[in-house]
């Protein structure tokens, strides 16, 4: 019976992500199996599983649009991404920070012009140019994150302003935080229901690498309140930079 239990367990390891890998592996602490405490052999069974897997499955609906994935880009230093966008017929994924980058670098906030520029020089592109497990690094669309909110049938020429994710106009929606994935982690979200809100001197938002067509002095950022919005690309008061990567679907767990 044992050794029923010990292979469901394994089985459960190889078929899930970290998330129940984490929840098995500490009730596994207290097991003797083959002289060895059961918590090692599964740490040896998950390593071996997903050895070459760049980006393992923490949250959310497996392999879909907002789900969450622990992924190392190639430097080493494994991030929290959210799915942004699939495309099935290049067999790519493309993944979004959970939070707007800052690793080594004091500054948190950029105008249009250097959120643009950051993947090309100095601090940004010493940081990327490590990520070798990758396909691309660039700033977020805008029509993804619409599309991510489910407003599929948005464009950059259809575009007339700015709106909320969930209700896809400026009417303020009934339920906020529905898509608090894309605007976590941004100087007080909270009052718009994500699910990390920070505060001090951190940016209200993120730069997308479009520019706003009926205005090209704006360019479109997403922002705090859970909106897709447009500022002045001369505005260095508000907006990150947060990244998405495009990774080979192969690279992520099962």
């Amino acid at each position: 019976m044992k050794k029923i239990v010990i292979a469901i367990l394994f089985m459960g390891i190889i078929c899930t992500g970290i998330g129940v890998y984490a929840t098995i592996r500490i009730q596994a602490s207290e097991i003797d199996y083959n002289g060895r405490q059961l918590d090692t052999v599964i740490d040896d069974l998950y390593n071996k599983a997903n050895s070459r897997k760049n980006c393992l499955y923490v949250s959310g609906t497996k392999g879909t649009v907002g789900s969450k994935y622990l992924c190392d880009p190639g430097d080493g230093i494994a991030r929290y991404f959210y799915i942004l966008s699939i495309d099935d017929l290049n067999n790519t994924v493309d993944f979004i920070m959970d939070r707007n980058i800052t690793q080594g670098t004091s500054k948190t906030l950029y105008t249009y012009t250097e959120a643009i520029e950051f993947l090309t020089t100095g601090v940004g592109k010493n940081i990327v140019d490590n990520w070798k497990n990758i396909i691309n690094v660039s700033l977020p669309s805008a029509e993804a994150i619409a599309h991510a909110t489910n407003y599929t049938n948005w464009t950059l020429q259809t575009d007339n302003g700015w709106f909320y994710f969930e209700s896809h106009n400026t009417s303020t929606p009934n339920t906020l935080g529905t898509y608090a994935w894309l605007y976590d982690y941004l100087n007080d979200c909270a009052t718009s229901k994500c699910n990390f809100s920070l505060n001090g001197s951190e940016a209200s938002g993120y730069w997308t690498k479009d520019l706003y067509i009926s205005d090209m002095s704006l360019a479109k950022a997403v922002y705090k309140t859970g909106t897709l919005t447009h500022d002045l690309i001369s505005d260095n008061s508000r907006h990150g930079v947060r990244l998405v990567i495009t990774v080979s679907s192969s690279q992520l767990s099962n």
